[in-house]
């Protein structure tokens, strides 16, 4: 006789995003004692089953039965980041409105919005375990895109859910951050946390994970225990065969006529501090024509703030002594004139398209370095915009939604965005974050075409060493 007890259980549901019915006729059973890996392509219906979970996508067929209260299912996922990020832009807009500057929210708050401080214990024992106790009183709007993340994981842990779903909770994190995760998601499962990982990582699906299931193209492709799916034939179904290359669209002016040795980008003594903390120390720096850099660093190293020195989306850009493709910033030229020349590729640029904008006003936006479309292109460029949509494979979303997307999508819409310019420095910020093995191998290869077949420069920034393309020449590690 069985002592599982049912936590969730879907009989023949069916969900609807928006007007689009997905997972038609799905059954799926969560017990007590089964921890749970979903996996599946980009766009397969993965976030969608994980809302299905804490209710917030509706279910418009079958029935879903739930023996645990509603704050006993925690999920954590990148639209949980959008949603306080979003949050956080309209309490910056009021706090400007009522002269309350200096006022913000912390780290502290995002974990444990109690006033009276009653969890206060719980605040520190998760945040000990995370290694964020530094962070606890910094404002949440100045970290790092992994520091988010281990915020977002300790406020998981503070509210002590009977269900725990993790949409991709590697993803952002440093090597150290990772493995902090993998050695605390056991203790969570013997202290009798049921866990749903939803993840691309397959490395990730350890032995305390006893079952997985399969999402494609909105459809459960295979559900059972974890030895009986993980397995060649399965995974080569979900997946597919390896990605080959797809040619990119080069244009004829893309091609490098500057010199060799040229500069790029010059940092000389360039220091970045909030108050006490220091996040850059008398960085000196040269990227010249020719070489294609990646910046290595655990979370909050200062890689994203050195992306903002360059484009100029850092207040201290104009504080030190930077020269971009030859010219000292601040002598003369606008922030315009720097942004033309540079593609990108960012969490944060991605958090900006929270808003309706169709697939191809997304990508065609890159010709104007604008967060949405507010002039029209001319027929070679919106024939280069379609070029590059199809590079991406993305051609059948042309007319969609860019916030109706899932999260990997969204990344190969911002690299065809980047790329429709053809600019001279193409800045990639953890690029393959949400990408499945599929995509990320295609991100990678149009990558390394661009770098040897156009005059585009790489500047590559991630925390994953074995994720680094083959055409970097040159590191800069920060630490």
């Amino acid at each position: 006789m069985s002592s599982r007890q049912t936590l969730i259980e879907l009989q023949n549901v069916t969900a609807r995003v928006r007007s689009t019915p997905i997972l038609a006729e799905t059954s799926w059973k969560i017990e007590t004692g089964c921890h749970w890996a979903v996996i599946g392509p980009n766009g397969s219906g993965k976030s969608t089953l994980v809302g299905i979970l804490n209710g917030r996508v509706p279910v418009i067929q079958g029935r879903t039965t739930r023996n645990c209260p509603p704050d006993g299912v925690h999920a954590l996922s990148f639209k949980t980041v959008d949603t306080l990020m979003a949050r956080e832009e309209r309490l910056e807009e009021a706090r400007h409105f009522a002269n309350r500057l200096n006022e913000s929210t912390t780290a502290r708050d995002i974990i444990a919005p109690d006033p009276t401080g009653e969890n206060s214990t719980d605040v520190a024992r998760a945040a000990r375990a995370l290694d964020i106790m530094h962070l606890l009183d910094r404002s949440f709007a100045c970290l790092s895109s992994g520091e988010i993340r281990k915020v977002l994981l300790a406020r998981a842990l503070v509210d002590r859910p009977q269900l725990l779903v993790l949409d991709e909770p590697y993803e952002g994190l440093d090597a150290a951050a990772g493995e902090s995760l993998s050695r605390l998601l056991p203790r969570l499962i013997q202290n009798g946390t049921g866990i749903v990982l939803v993840t691309h990582q397959l490395n990730r699906i350890s032995r305390h994970f006893t079952h997985v299931l399969c999402v494609k193209t909105g459809r459960v492709l295979a559900q059972g225990p974890r030895d009986e799916i993980l397995v060649p034939e399965i995974l080569a179904d979900l997946y597919g065969p390896p990605a080959t290359d797809t040619p990119v669209p080069i244009e004829a002016e893309s091609r490098s006529t500057t010199r060799e040795n040229q500069e790029l980008i010059c940092l000389q003594d360039t220091t970045v501090a909030y108050g006490d903390k220091i996040v850059l120390d008398r960085l000196n720096w040269t990227f010249r024509v020719g070489e294609h850099w990646a910046v290595l660093g655990p979370n909050g190293s200062g890689k994203s703030t050195l992306v903002k020195l360059i484009t100029g989306d850092h207040p201290q850009a104009y504080a030190n002594c930077i020269r971009l493709f030859g010219r000292p910033r601040g002598s003369g030229e606008s922030i315009w004139d720097i942004k033309k020349q540079i593609g990108l590729i960012s969490s944060e640029l991605q958090l900006r398209y929270r808003k309706g904008i169709r697939v191809i006003d997304v990508i065609r936006s890159g010709f104007f370095d604008s967060v949405g479309l507010y002039r029209h292109c001319s027929k070679q460029q919106g024939s280069l915009a379609d070029q590059w949509l199809e590079t991406v494979d993305l051609a059948e979303k042309r007319e969609t939604p860019f916030d109706q997307l899932s999260y990997g999508e969204r990344r190969l819409v911002l690299l065809a965005r980047a790329m429709v310019k053809a600019p001279r420095l193409l800045v990639m910020d953890e690029p393959c974050q949400g990408l499945d093995p599929e995509n990320r191998a295609k991100m990678l290869a149009i990558v390394v075409q661009l770098c040897g077949q156009t005059g585009t420069h790489l500047l590559y920034i991630t925390h994953l060493p074995e994720e680094i393309p083959s055409v970097i020449t040159r590191v800069l590690r920060l630490g």
